[in-house]
């Protein structure tokens, strides 16, 4: 049996055998587009948690000392809270499935674009409502849920795309 200096090492094989942080641990940064999307994604997750506390604020201040859903149903400022934060949450649970498989049939980029652009034309709504003063919870609740359906339309579509963005033997290190 040769010893390891005999024989011609896989790269791929060498690389992963240290476990630790190496040069290739970073290589998926060598793909331009798999850099703007990372980039992208982080600027994504901040502007993302933004708006679920912009809309947990709003729901306090709406439901401040309480709020009457319909006729004879009132509920507290925390109920309010929960029931924005499932507003958002909702669609990912409801269309995150169907997401997954417009992300596989069409275009990703347009997806995503558009899903971007549907969430910053709902907090752009949302903050018109605002300075005009005409925002109710329900309204909230509505808007809350438009931009969570937004989100889970965006977010199959970060993960299928990456394949397309680096060399295949690249895939592994960039997911």
């Amino acid at each position: 049996m040769g010893s390891v200096s005999d024989t011609a090492a896989d790269p791929l094989a060498v690389e992963h055998e240290s476990r630790g942080l190496s040069h290739s641990t970073f290589a998926a940064f060598r793909s331009k587009p798999f850099t703007l999307l990372w980039a992208n994604t982080i600027t994504f997750a901040l502007s993302q948690s933004i708006q679920q506390f912009t809309f947990a604020w709003l729901a306090i201040e709406i439901g401040e000392g309480g709020a009457q859903l319909w006729s004879g149903f009132t509920v507290g400022e925390g109920t309010l809270l929960g029931l924005v934060i499932a507003a958002l949450g909702l669609p990912i649970l409801l269309f995150g499935l169907y997401a997954g498989i417009l992300a596989d049939r069409l275009d990703r980029r347009l997806l995503l674009f558009g899903s971007q652009g549907a969430g910053i034309a709902i907090t752009a709504g949302a903050a018109t409502l605002v300075a005009m003063g005409s925002l109710n919870i329900w309204g909230v609740l509505a808007l809350a849920f438009v931009l969570g359906s937004a989100v889970a339309f965006g977010m199959p579509v970060r993960q299928a795309i990456v394949p397309s963005l680096v060399p295949p033997e690249r895939v592994l290190n960039a997911s």
